[in-house]
């Protein structure tokens, strides 16, 4: 069986797996504990396929899958639609993820759950500060489009999904501010690809009541 070494509170991690989920493959997960990151026992996340053979990180394991299973096409068709795909793929795996998703997660969700301290005032509110302009982002681009890079569902719209299902997990949108990226994450987390994602849980936090609702 194809299995996917992963760490479900990891926003690539979370990519991974909705990309596989929507390429309809079938796929183990493995968790991969603070022992093996720490020894560099893993690239997490890590897909290993059925013969053996394993690709890491990220970027590769998307362009892996993306060739070796086109039928489900997630990086668009023709060559400025997989610029734009690319692009806003970047745009949120990056630097939404590094200035956002990575900060507001750690203080919100693995300070409390570690039991190492309270979180950071500064480091909140610098993520609030940066998270405003992404979702804003998000905003205009659903307003202009079907999906987030043009007419079909993509790998831009998965980047994305995966960070916003990290912050509603912490507390860390407010819904009323952000209706149509609501409207665009109520659309996406509907898909049958979410519903493992939705379940994920991490002992000493609660999401909120509405985390795995399809529409709140």
């Amino acid at each position: 069986m194809r299995r996917l070494h992963h760490r479900p509170f990891d926003a690539a991690s979370r990519m991974a797996r909705i990309l596989l989920a929507e390429k309809r493959l079938e796929f183990e997960l493995s968790e991969v504990g603070d022992d093996d990151l720490e020894m560099g026992n893993f690239e997490v996340p890590l897909l290993e396929e059925e013969n053996g053979d394993s690709i890491p990180y990220l970027p590769v394991i998307i362009e892996y899958l993306e060739e070796a299973y086109p039928s489900l096409p997630m990086l668009g068709d023709s060559l400025l639609d997989k610029a734009e795909v690319r692009r806003l793929t970047h745009i949120f795996s990056t630097g939404f993820s590094q200035r956002v998703t990575e900060p507001l997660v750690f203080e919100k969700i693995i300070k409390p759950s570690q039991k190492i301290g309270q979180a950071d005032p500064a480091v909140l509110r610098t993520g609030y500060q940066e998270q405003k302009s992404y979702l804003e982002y998000i905003s205009w681009l659903y307003d202009q489009r079907n999906w987030l890079a043009g007419g079909n569902l993509s790998m831009a719209d998965i980047a994305a999904a995966a960070q916003v299902s990290l912050l509603d997990y912490a507390h860390a949108i407010n819904w009323d501010e952000y209706p149509v990226v609501k409207d665009w994450y109520v659309r996406f987390k509907s898909r049958p690809s979410m519903r493992a994602i939705l379940t994920d849980f991490i002992p000493g936090t609660r999401p909120p009541s509405y985390y795995s609702e399809l529409d709140f």
